[in-house]
């Protein structure tokens, strides 16, 4: 905090009660009038009433606790901010390798095995169901539609389901996965 003259406060417009204030992140010096009003210096050397609420909840930070303390705090909010968006940004990663590997929805109704007409429409169960819903993998696509096919009307009917996951997951992703040692084509996860 910076002690100026009466007589300078005058000169330049200020309220004769208050106290200049220097913000050390915007490097700028503010007077901080002891009404709660606040002015930032222009180029020409004169002060002018700011608007901005935000700053001058800043400035009466900087005033009642010192320019370290309201550092040390903001450095604070800062790590508490960083440490949230790393801990999202991590849950995120973890859920990357999902991609568009999720069950399909249709209009937000999820399907039974039994009957996926729902998500798929009833050519899911016709012979052009591989050519229409496939991936471009026949051995894959075979094999998915004749799962569906079999699944048809029977809740209680088993079927394989094959999860992709990174190399990082070791041990599966629920406590009882085994993971299988096959990789099925030739691109890694």
């Amino acid at each position: 905090m910076l002690a100026r003259t009466a007589e300078k406060r005058k000169q330049q417009g200020l309220p004769e009660k208050g106290s200049f204030v220097y913000h050390p992140e915007r490097k700028k010096e503010y007077y901080l009038s002891d009404d709660g009003v606040a002015y930032f210096k222009r180029a020409n050397g004169t002060y002018r009433e700011m608007p901005n609420e935000s700053i001058i909840q800043e400035l009466h930070q900087i005033k009642e606790d010192g320019i370290d303390n309201f550092l040390a705090k903001r450095k604070q909010e800062d790590k508490q901010l960083d440490d949230t968006l790393n801990a999202a940004d991590a849950r995120t990663k973890e859920e990357s390798y999902k991609m568009e590997h999720t069950a399909p929805v249709n209009d937000e109704v999820n399907s039974r095995a039994d009957d996926v007409s729902q998500s798929f429409n009833d050519d899911i169960y016709s012979k052009d169901a591989q050519r229409l819903h496939g991936h471009g993998n026949p051995q894959m696509d075979e094999e998915s539609i004749l799962a569906i096919h079999k699944a048809k009307g029977n809740p209680e009917n088993e079927i394989t389901i094959y999860r992709a996951v990174p190399k990082s997951v070791k041990d599966g992703i629920n406590p009882n996965d085994k993971l299988p040692h096959r990789q099925l084509g030739s691109s890694e996860v």
